[in-house]
């Protein structure tokens, strides 16, 4: 396409030790706790863009959306399969699922079954749902709130595409420490807010590579880098 167009092409190389570093200024700028250090990564490529003089820029990374990429997706790409009566193909997308991502069986039919079922069903399928993967969210500060399902979701890579930022070399390697330290941020600042035994889990087990990574460990962290720097607190 570079060819084709005959642009200038730029390329930018997100480093690990600058998620850290530039994460107090990046969450001033967006004013809220940001979900996924693929912001990061638009930093990056922004910070790019102005150095060689560009002040405004269309953005999006619009591949997520026509390509399927987001792992919620797949729930509704399985409701096709099985209303067309395609059982194979749903057993086989199943089990490669399983095996690139982890996401196990029962999982996967769960979600299947959120989405295909009448929605006096659907719904405290979903809530059930959303709660068994989240206890950290199961404190008593917010068990009188009732959780939406797709505030919940895990933001995860694109199937079949390069990751905006490598998060699960990044994460569970150089910046496994700050990931550590960070929740326990969180969890001083916001005493009670969640279930610190249950976070604490969480984070272990996806920094030791015991559960699939996703950016919900970051959403935790952020949180405190955000009260921390607006000097928000109970």
């Amino acid at each position: 396409m570079v060819a084709k167009a005959g642009a200038v092409p730029h390329y930018v190389f997100p480093r690990a030790e600058d998620v850290f570093r530039r994460a107090s200024e990046i969450t001033w700028h967006q004013d809220e706790p940001f979900g996924s250090t693929s912001i990061f990564a638009q930093w990056c490529v922004f910070a790019e863009a102005r150095r060689v003089g560009i002040k405004v820029m269309l953005d999006g990374q619009g591949a997520d959306e026509p390509l399927a990429g987001y792992h919620w997706s797949y729930a509704w790409h399985l409701l096709t399969l099985l209303r067309r009566g395609r059982l194979g193909e749903i057993a086989r997308t199943i089990r490669a699922r399983a095996g690139a991502h982890g996401i196990g069986v029962p999982e996967q039919l769960m979600r299947l079954a959120a989405v295909a079922l009448p929605s006096a069903v659907a719904e405290p399928l979903r809530a059930r749902h959303s709660a068994a993967g989240h206890a950290w969210l199961r404190s008593e500060a917010l068990r009188a709130l009732r959780p939406a399902p797709a505030a919940l979701e895990l933001a995860s890579a694109v199937n079949g595409l390069p990751e905006v930022v490598p998060k699960r070399a990044w994460f569970t390697g150089p910046l496994k420490g700050e990931m550590r330290d960070g929740v326990e941020a969180t969890l001083r600042r916001y005493p009670g807010l969640l279930d610190e035994e249950a976070a604490r889990a969480f984070a272990a087990q996806m920094l030791e590579g015991r559960r699939p990574m996703d950016f919900a460990l970051w959403r935790i962290v952020n949180l405190g880098i955000w009260g921390e720097l607006f000097n928000a607190s109970p």
